[in-house]
């Protein structure tokens, strides 16, 4: 039998910014991290742009996915 998964809310932009500050937050924190090791060889401007754009993509994607998963846990008790 396939295991059932559980569908978050709809879209709603409130849930879109916290979902995006979050993820932003995580891959700001993974290229700075990544990053130091190189000695900042790459423009931390483009880093930061870059965890941007990406922040909007996949919480664009993890809202249209649909699944419920630990970080929508966190996102309903904010």
């Amino acid at each position: 039998m396939k295991k059932q998964h559980k569908k978050t809310k709809q879209f709603s932009i409130k849930r879109f910014i916290v979902l995006y500050l979050i993820y932003t937050f995580l891959f700001l924190t993974i290229s700075f991290f990544l990053d130091m090791y190189d000695l900042f060889i790459y423009n931390p401007y483009l880093l930061t742009i870059g965890s941007f754009i990406l922040g909007a993509v996949i919480a664009y994607y993890h809202i249209k996915n649909g699944e419920k998963t630990r970080v929508d846990d966190i996102i309903d008790k904010l």
